[in-house]
């Protein structure tokens, strides 16, 4: 990760904008870290016939995963109805990368995020990004 100056992340900016400030942020959930390294944004849209309808029920900044498939989804909530989904994530042991995950699903199991649970994040520190999830539900 580069010591660049980034856009702010700020949870009440639609998808797209979420989903991009997110690539290079730490996450620490469960005293595990990682980078995220590949987001997608989904809008209100695609969100609403489908198992991310979940999402239509949750405030901005919230990390909901969403139940899918065995492990569920990881997606932060976005304004309007829309999410950004976490594809995938470098684990991270003392800064140092130590697995690199591509698929979501892999991502909830590695981090210990548990399906269908909802999470508070709080932003940590801006400049570098750091986010830190707690389970609220």
């Amino acid at each position: 990760m580069t010591n660049e100056m980034r856009p702010e992340i700020n949870f009440l900016q639609d998808a797209f904008q979420v989903s991009d400030a997110l690539n290079g942020v730490q996450i620490e959930v469960n005293g595990k870290r990682a980078e995220i390294t590949a987001t997608q944004p989904y809008t209100r849209d695609e969100n609403e016939p489908s198992p991310y309808d979940v999402i239509l029920h949750r405030r901005p900044g919230e990390l909901v995963i969403v139940p899918f498939l065995q492990h569920g989804l990881p997606a932060i909530v976005t304004i309007e109805g829309g999410c950004a989904l976490i594809r995938g994530v470098n684990i991270l042991e003392q800064e140092t990368v130590v697995k690199e995950i591509t698929r979501p699903g892999v991502v909830s199991r590695e981090l210990g995020l548990l399906r269908g649970g909802v999470y508070t994040l709080e932003i940590v520190t801006q400049q570098p990004p750091l986010i830190r999830a707690k389970l609220s539900e």
